[in-house]
């Protein structure tokens, strides 16, 4: 994620070289310099984690302005993505996955995302036990990150550690 800001800090550049060959340089120790951890409780967002036997969805975080779920195939499997509000972009970062929508079939291969618009409501996801995909979208936060999280029995502090902290206001 990026903010705009009139300073720039190179943290990571991908092994890129200026205009005679050598690596550009890092900027690690102003980095960490202008980065003020007091301000939040924690940093660490821990996922929430369902596991339905033939795949594993993970809320990696979650609030109202963006989410982020991660789905893992542990077998072979054919699941439908759950419908969104909002678009949804899926990342694949495992095994290449086969979207169907309709009378429509689009394999997408690792390394390559797709946006799903809402308007397409029943996608089925088909893949191997090495599927894995990262899904991200900005949620209805309380139809679909917490009335789901909560039904399946997670408790409300979990889903607020999802990065929802005014979540109350959502109950």
């Amino acid at each position: 994620m990026q903010q705009s800001s009139d300073t720039t800090f190179r943290l990571y550049d991908w092994g890129r070289t200026d205009e005679s060959g050598k690596k550009r340089p890092l900027h690690i120790d102003q980095a960490i310099e202008t980065v003020n951890t007091h301000k939040y409780r924690s940093l660490k967002i821990n996922p929430v984690v369902l596991d339905y036997d033939t795949y594993i969805h993970s809320y990696a975080i979650a609030c109202e302005y963006f989410s982020i779920e991660k789905i893992s195939f542990s077998k072979p499997n054919s699941i439908v993505l759950p419908p969104k509000k909002s678009f949804r972009m899926i990342s694949i970062i495992g095994e290449q996955v086969e979207f169907i929508y309709g009378q429509k079939t689009m394999t997408i291969s690792k390394g390559c995302s797709v946006l799903i618009p809402s308007v397409l409501r029943d996608v089925k996801v088909n893949g191997t036990e090495k599927t894995e995909f990262l899904m991200s979208t900005v949620p209805d936060i309380k139809n679909e990150i917490i009335r789901p999280l909560f039904n399946f029995g997670i408790d409300i502090a979990s889903i607020k550690g999802l990065g929802a902290n005014d979540i109350d206001r959502f109950f």
